[in-house]
């Protein structure tokens, strides 16, 4: 399902939620929350160019024709999409229950990055447009499940290993409530194998370590020489038995809620593209402190917000101020953006901003609606 048509991503969101509404879960976990594959390697990617996605990305920059799978603002365009939708998930996710935990399979083709500058030349990057390094910094994610599947009796493939929980170690810092965990192809390798990457794991400093798959969990299993019953238990005894990585017994625990402080919202227009306008997070002072872009349906958050009052600017219409309350997404009611414009950073020259704060899940459902007409601007509902 491409994520550039809004049908889809908004399918996508929804089944989700349903989940974290209907069932007593601990996570949500994306998987495949990337363009395809079958790209050259290191890009570009191929993947879409379905004619709602081609409408909205000519509406939102002003492109004409269709783009060469190269162009990078086209390129660019489609890596947003994926953006929006993990970003919307994660907040419609949080709005129904905030400690349960939002994760996600992720890229790591190839050699890992040194740093964030080599990051935008990976492949994950521009092979199929995942940018989850953008997830972690904005604390879109609890937990980032790397898909680090490397065989290590192949020297470049161990390399490439270490390589990237390195990078993903290094990310901790500025992200420390995002857990970073190296997940490895067992079914790739041999027992010694998967047992000496997860101890690798712990030395690089990671949160943890998860093993693909349980049907498969050796490289003889997946070639068919053993089955499955024969192995488990010689694989269970050499990661929990005496002297084994785990020994002893590891303690999870769900995200803490009172962490979490964010806020959604939507905007409308009466003529225009909803998609792709900046929207601004601000400080006390009137600082930036993030920015984001609409998604096709108008939706735009931000996750853990700074202690403190904050506004929402939407090309230069500005909220109130206003203090995130933690164990809860902030809910901004819709604002109208009433005229178009291909320069997104001017997107929406008049309107209102609500603020609508609702209660926490499991609480009084009752909102308390304010609104605040933005000074000197006329006001479009």
């Amino acid at each position: 399902m491409d994520p550039g048509h809004p049908d889809a991503a908004e399918y996508i969101r929804n089944m989700y939620v349903s989940v974290a509404k209907n069932y007593d879960v601990d996570g949500i976990q994306f998987d495949r929350v990337r363009y395809t594959d079958f790209n050259p390697v290191g890009g570009p990617s191929n993947w879409g160019y379905n004619p709602t996605a081609l409408e909205r990305y000519r509406a939102e920059t002003g492109a004409t024709g269709t783009p060469l799978p190269g162009d990078p603002q086209w390129s660019a365009w489609r890596m947003q999409q994926v953006t929006n939708l993990v970003r919307e998930t994660a907040l419609a996710v949080k709005a129904v229950k905030p400690d349960v935990s939002v994760n996600a399979a992720t890229i790591t083709y190839g050699a890992g990055p040194a740093n964030e500058t080599e990051w935008l030349r990976s492949r994950p990057y521009n092979e199929v447009l995942q940018d989850w390094v953008t997830w972690v910094r904005e604390g879109y994610l609890d937990v980032n499940v790397m898909m680090n599947y490397k065989r290590d009796f192949v020297p470049v493939q161990a390399l490439w290993f270490d390589q990237w929980n390195q990078f993903a170690s290094s990310l901790q810092a500025v992200a420390p409530d995002v857990h970073q965990v190296s997940g490895t192809a067992i079914y790739l390798n041999d027992q010694v194998s998967s047992v000496n990457q997860i101890w690798k794991t712990r030395q690089a400093g990671l949160s943890g370590w998860a093993g693909y798959s349980y049907r498969t969990p050796d490289k003889d299993v997946n070639a068919g020489t053993r089955t499955k019953e024969q192995v488990l238990p010689e694989l269970a005894a050499r990661l929990a038995g005496e002297g084994g990585p785990f020994e002893r017994e590891v303690r999870w625990d769900r995200p803490n809620p009172a962490k979490l402080r964010a806020v959604s919202g939507q905007i409308t227009a009466a003529s225009g593209p909803l998609g792709s306008r900046v929207v601004r997070l601000l400080d006390g002072s009137g600082q930036e402190v993030a920015r984001t872009q609409t998604d096709g349906q108008g939706r735009y958050g931000f996750m853990r917000l700074p202690h403190g009052p904050v506004q929402v600017e939407v090309g230069g219409v500005t909220s109130e101020k206003f203090t995130p309350l933690p164990r809860q997404v902030t809910m901004l009611s819709p604002s109208r953006c009433p005229e178009p414009a291909v320069d997104q950073d001017e997107a929406c020259p008049r309107g209102t901003l609500h603020l609508c704060r609702s209660a926490p899940f499991g609480a009084d459902s009752r909102q308390v609606h304010t609104e605040s007409t933005v000074p000197g601007l006329d006001s479009a509902r």
